[in-house]
């Protein structure tokens, strides 16, 4: 089959027909019309948001945004479909055209229950309005579930379970409402967080001796291909099977998701590898770069850890993707669809 024939995509009976048509007519990538044949209607969701993601990776925005409205009109779940509503909003955004954005916002007040994933994020699109009221209700519902912890555990949180709670803390005292419990201990939690994680070195390299205090800060690397180079890292097969130049750093974002859930404590750090330099690397040393270790191996050897390229792990929502999409990071990686 040439690039240009059309793929078949056969209905599974899982998502609405009017899904279908735009599916087919998009020319996705076949690995993702593969899951869809096997998904559930969450997954199914999911995939499609990344399927757009995928587009506008690609520069086909007018693909991106059909598909986006196709999902927002007749999402296989109401959670995806919100997203996908965010996902619109800021793709108007993007393009300068904010009166499409703003009356897509205004849809927001008209859900029935918006899920916390996506509530959190249109919480920061009424808040960037200067609609607190709306930010406030969305940013309670976003953080809900912390809500409904006692306020002590919050310190237990990781920096990016944090945001939510911190969006809620911000707006609470633009209002001029008094801290509670729960704004008293996200302070306190986002005061403990460094100002500069990389400023702490990587204490991984050096184990801890029994008479010695532990490290402050603790810092871990994820080390990945570059934009610029995963088509030929997925060429020369250095790059796991299981992934896809279309998820490759959805992936990575969801390890890092799960890695920071299980170790509040430690702050992460993104650094991205070209091909030449892991080539010269590998060259150098004998090792296998398809084996999953050699980029961690080449990073510690290759690139200081005062380096600029050190990326702190999450950035701040409102600043570039650490991905290097050129796109915000709410509006990237950092979307809570990623589960």
């Amino acid at each position: 089959m040439t690039h240009d024939e059309p793929r078949s995509v056969e209905p599974t009976g899982l998502l609405a027909p009017e899904l279908w048509k735009p599916i087919h007519e998009l020319d996705l990538p076949q690995e993702i019309l593969d899951d869809l044949d096997t998904s559930g209607p969450e997954e199914t969701g999911e995939i499609l948001l990344m399927a757009s993601e995928h587009l506008l990776a690609n520069e086909r925005p007018d693909q991106a945004r059909l598909l986006l409205q196709t999902l927002h009109a007749h999402p296989p779940t109401p959670e995806s479909g919100q997203y996908a509503l965010f996902d619109l909003i800021c793709l108007y955004e993007d393009e300068g055209n904010e009166k499409e954005a703003n009356r897509l916002l205004n849809e927001v007040v008209n859900l029935d229950e918006p899920a916390p994933g996506p509530a959190a994020l249109f919480a920061e699109q009424f808040e960037a309005q200067g609609e607190t009221d709306k930010a406030l209700l969305c940013f309670n519902i976003g953080a809900r579930d912390h809500l409904a912890l006692p306020a002590e555990q919050i310190a237990h949180l990781s920096a990016y379970e944090l945001l939510p709670l911190q969006g809620r803390a911000r707006v609470r005292k633009a209002l001029g409402m008094p801290a509670d419990g729960h704004d008293a201990h996200t302070l306190a939690a986002q005061e403990a967080l460094p100002a500069d994680p990389l400023g702490a070195g990587d204490p991984f390299d050096e184990p801890i001796g029994h008479d010695e205090e532990p490290p402050a800060q603790l810092v871990a690397v994820q080390a990945i291909f570059s934009r610029r180079a995963l088509p030929e890292a997925l060429e020369r097969g250095w790059v796991s099977s299981e992934r896809t130049e279309a998820t490759y750093f959805l992936d990575a974002e969801r390890e890092l998701r799960a890695e920071a859930k299980q170790r509040p404590d430690v702050h992460f750090v993104v650094l991205t590898a070209e091909v030449g330099e892991v080539a010269d690397f590998v060259a150098r040393t004998g090792l296998d770069p398809s084996e999953p270790g050699t980029l961690m191996a080449w990073s510690e050897a290759e690139v200081p850890d005062e380096a600029d390229r050190r990326l702190p792990w999450p950035p701040e929502r409102n600043h570039l993707c650490w991905c290097a999409s050129g796109r915000k990071y709410k509006k990237c990686c950092g979307s809570p669809s990623l589960r």
